[in-house]
Order: C-alpha cells, then sequence, then structure tokens
C-alpha cells in the first residue's frame, strides 16, 4: 500500500491534467483574447460561405466562366487575325503579278513567267 497516492497528490494530478487537457484543446489560441478565439473559429468558415453566396449572386466570376470567356476572345482574335492575313495575302499576289506582267516585255514570255503567280 506504499504506492497509494493521498488525496492531495490525487488532486494535483488531477488539475495538472485538467490544465492540459484545457491547453490541448486551445493550443492554436493560446493566450489570445476570447474575441480572437471567436473570430479564428468563426471567421474561416463565415468567409468560405460569404465566396459561395458572393459567386452565385454572380459578385466572383467563376473559373470555368471566365475561361470560357477567355478562349472565346482568343478564337475571335484568331479568326480575325486570318482574315487579315488572307487579305494582305491576296493585295501581295497582285502585286507580285503586276510587277511580273510589267517586266515581262511580250505576251509569250507573259504566259511563261507569270502564269505560276495566281
Amino acid at each position: 500500500m506504499a504506492n497509494e497516492k493521498t488525496p492531495e497528490e490525487l488532486a494535483l494530478e488531477n488539475r495538472v491534467l485538467r490544465r492540459m487537457v484545457e491547453v490541448n484543446q486551445h493550443e492554436m489560441f493560446n493566450g489570445l483574447p476570447k474575441w480572437v478565439r471567436i473570430i479564428g473559429v468563426v471567421g474561416f468558415p463565415a468567409f468560405i460561405a460569404v465566396y459561395f453566396l458572393a459567386r452565385d449572386a454572380g459578385y466572383v466570376p467563376s473559373v470555368f466562366t471566365s475561361t470560357t470567356s477567355q478562349m472565346s476572345a482568343v478564337q475571335r482574335s484568331m479568326e480575325a487575325q486570318r482574315e487579315r492575313l488572307e487579305t494582305n495575302t491576296r493585295v501581295l499576289m497582285t502585286g507580285l503579278k503586276v510587277l511580273c506582267l510589267n517586266d515581262a516585255g511580250e505576251d509569250r514570255k507573259k504566259i511563261n513567267r507569270c502564269a505560276e503567280i495566281q
């Protein structure tokens, strides 16, 4: 019976164990005021909820919506660029044809030299 603890030792051990449990429960907020603890616990879920509400209301664009609109803008830009290139190519070919026709003196030379420029 020498290993039995006295009531004072048991009470001290209980206080130490309770304090350890309390510290482990609020380890992230040790030494902070109560209002900081509340914001720390409630703040992040509230932020997530407000974000989803704002996104559903249309204040924050969805990732898929913005990506789709960007791809549409790129596609329109590429089509406009292709049209400009086709126009510039036609103008260049016409200029080359005029130069070729002016350089060739006779009709026979015109047919032979300028036939490949379409």
